[in-house]
């Protein structure tokens, strides 16, 4: 009689993790059914010249799609035209006699502030005497 009293014992704690186990099973079902599903969708679409712009900041070039607002350093175009030997650098669209815009030029020359300076210092002894 002790045999099968263990016997049941056994067989009640083997039921009760079995059902514990099943419970766990269907709670973690329930959860991934219930669980909100996010889809990330990464895709390289084609853009146009139009919608990148080409902006400098501190004396750093770089180009800066509109809608996305993504920058790169190199010109976006390049690689989207086919490759060519005599390729131009890709250089905004503007007319032969404008002048280029360098980086730190205006720093260095002081000259025209030099002038003003004097021109200044000139104008202020006049009416200081």
């Amino acid at each position: 009689m002790t045999t099968t009293k263990g016997v049941e014992l056994l067989q009640k704690i083997e039921f009760k993790r079995h059902a514990e186990a099943e419970a766990k099973a269907a709670h973690l079902k329930l959860l991934e059914a219930n669980r909100p599903r996010t889809k990330v969708v990464i895709t390289n679409l084609p853009s146009s010249r139009d919608e990148w712009e080409k902006e400098s900041q501190a004396g750093v070039t770089f180009w800066k799609h509109n809608t996305t607002g993504e920058i790169k350093m190199d010109c976006p175009y390049e690689m989207t035209r086919p490759s060519t030997a005599n390729q131009q650098p890709c250089l905004p669209e503007c007319d032969g006699d404008a002048e280029e815009e360098a980086t730190g030029a205006l720093v260095y020359d002081n000259a025209e502030y030099q002038a003003f300076v004097n021109l200044l210092g000139e104008l202020l002894g006049d009416e200081a005497t």
